[in-house]
């Protein structure tokens, strides 16, 4: 919550206060049918590496957290490990 809301929202829609300082619209974690072809690995790559211009989280959160983070992203689909 404390790193992904700023950008992502409260809801996980991608809409926050911080959204039209950005070059790229964060993504939008309800679209369940845009996340279905998401494999879990991926994810877990994206917080790991980032996506610009999305910071990695490699070094800010261990292993498990980042693997929490891939399944809070799947509570907003209603999809979970």
């Amino acid at each position: 919550m404390d790193h992904c809301a700023r950008c992502h929202g409260i809801s996980g829609d991608g809409k926050s206060d911080k959204t039209d300082e950005l070059s790229v619209a964060p993504a939008d974690f309800t679209d369940a049918h845009k996340w279905a072809g998401v494999t879990d690995g991926e994810l877990y790559w994206q917080v790991t590496k980032g996506k610009d211009p999305m910071p990695g989280y490699e070094d800010r959160l261990s292993e498990t957290q980042r693997w929490q983070v891939v399944d809070y992203i799947r509570e907003f689909t209603g999809k979970s490990r």
